[in-house]
């Protein structure tokens, strides 16, 4: 159950708004609100006993030009336990190459508590990649986070490595795919494909739709709404 309700919460990440290897522009702040739900079932609207839902929020705030500061937390439920975990981070850039390819570090700090099985400290280190590029759909972006973290007094670690695509059309609209993998422990390896679509509503408020589905490990299947706002 343990390995379950990790997946819960930390394989539905607001990544496909986080600036990954791009610092956030001094002063400037962007927030997701989500909205996630998944299922055993393909069925979502007739979900079967292992349906789950999460409720999402993700900040990040630029300190300075080369440092951001971030929170990641969600709260999920299901039919064993309710999950909740938060965690504050910090990223700086640590190489930009002549091709255009960035890098970047982040160390986070947080907490994990599970209705069940108590709370955990989380302890996390990131690496994160990112790239721009232009064709003739439209300027677009790639990425790679990884990272690994460590739960106290657990004493679990888990590992993820999500790889993010994404095109922008138009200034009205944007289209990601993400990759998703992870391994939990005391389960097997995790493989989830995410795609999702950005309609901007405004200067600074974007909805995002977007569904998941498993390639390797459990059976599941997962929708998601989210609202992005920036300022």
């Amino acid at each position: 159950m343990r390995a379950i309700l990790l997946g819960l919460t930390l394989l539905l990440p607001a990544q496909g708004a986080a600036a990954g290897a791009w610092p956030r522009a001094e002063g400037t702040t962007f927030l997701a609100l989500g909205q996630s739900a998944s299922s055993g079932s393909p069925a979502l609207l007739a979900p079967d006993q292992s349906f789950r839902s999460q409720s999402s929020v993700y900040a990040e705030y630029g300190l300075t030009e080369r440092l951001t500061l971030g929170f990641d937390g969600a709260y999920g439920w299901g039919p064993e336990a309710d999950l909740w975990t938060g965690l504050a981070f910090l990223r700086w850039p640590v190489a930009t190459t002549p091709a255009g390819d960035r890098f970047a570090l982040d160390l986070g700090l947080g907490r994990r508590v599970d209705s069940e099985e108590g709370a955990d400290t989380r302890a996390r280190l990131g690496l994160a990649w990112g790239r721009g590029f232009e064709i003739g759909l439209g300027q677009g972006w790639m990425g790679v986070e990884s990272s690994a973290e460590r739960l106290v007094p657990a004493n679990d670690t888990v590992y993820k490595a999500d790889f993010t695509i994404g095109l922008r059309p138009d200034d009205d609209w944007m289209l990601i795919l993400q990759v998703w993998t992870g391994l939990y422990p005391r389960a097997a390896p995790l493989v989830r494909l995410a795609p999702s679509v950005v309609r901007r509503l405004g200067e600074h408020l974007h909805l995002q739709f977007g569904a998941d589905t498993t390639v390797a490990g459990d059976r599941s299947y997962g929708v998601k709404l989210a609202t992005w706002i920036s300022f």
